[in-house]
C-alpha cells in the first residue's frame, strides 16, 4: 500500500478521535471523502516491471484510489472523489514534501444536536473553473476574482469586514 493511503486513513481516524465521534456512528452514513495529491510515485515505481507487480498494485498505489480508500475502510457512503492539485502563480518551481491533513465538516445544526466538538464554523463556500488562459495551468485573475465576491455575496459579507490585520504585514488597505 501507498504510504499516503496509510496516512490519509491514519488522519481520517484521527479526526473522526478529535472530534468525538465514535467511528461506529459514521459507519453506512452518507459522509463523503474528498481527497487531494500531487504525485503518484508508487505507481511510476510498479510501472517499471508490470509483469513484477504485486497483485494488488492498482488498488494500493493509484492516486484515485486515496479518497475511496479511506471511503472503504470507514464504509463510509457519500461521495469518494480524488483531486490531482498543483501550484498557483506565483510557483517557480516545484519542492518535494509530504504532509496529510483530515478535516471533519458536519452542518452546525448536527453537531449541536449530537454534542460534538466545534473548532470552526464555516461560511459558504463556492468552487469554479478559470477561464481560457494562456496557458492550461495559469490560472485566471478574472475568474478567480468573480468566485470571490461571489462567496462574499453567498455569506452576505462585505470585503471590509474580513480584511483586517494581516500577518506580518501591518494593517490591511
Amino acid at each position: 500500500m501507498d504510504p499516503q493511503q496509510r496516512w490519509e486513513l491514519e488522519a481520517a481516524y484521527h479526526a473522526f478521535e478529535n472530534a468525538g465521534i465514535p467511528l461506529e456512528s459514521v459507519r453506512g452514513s452518507r459522509t463523503a471523502v474528498y481527497a487531494a495529491s500531487m504525485s503518484n510515485d508508487m505507481s511510476s515505481v510498479f510501472a517499471k516491471d508490470p509483469d513484477a507487480s504485486p497483485r494488488m498494485a492498482m488498488t494500493g498505489s493509484t492516486a484515485p484510489i486515496l479518497a475511496n480508500r479511506v471511503s472503504w475502510y470507514f464504509n463510509l457512503r457519500g461521495p469518494s472523489v480524488h483531486v490531482d492539485t498543483a501550484f498557483d502563480m506565483r510557483a517557480n518551481w516545484n519542492a518535494r514534501g509530504e504532509g496529510v491533513v483530515a478535516l471533519l465538516i458536519k452542518p452546525l445544526a448536527d453537531v449541536l444536536r449530537h454534542g460534538d466538538v466545534v473548532r470552526a464554523v464555516l461560511r459558504p463556500t463556492a468552487s469554479n473553473q478559470d477561464d481560457r488562459t494562456p496557458g492550461l495551468t495559469q490560472t485566471s485573475a478574472d475568474a478567480q476574482g468573480a468566485l470571490m465576491r461571489h462567496v462574499y455575496a453567498k455569506a452576505g459579507l462585505s470585503f471590509a469586514e474580513t480584511r483586517g490585520k494581516r500577518r506580518g504585514k501591518g494593517k490591511g488597505k
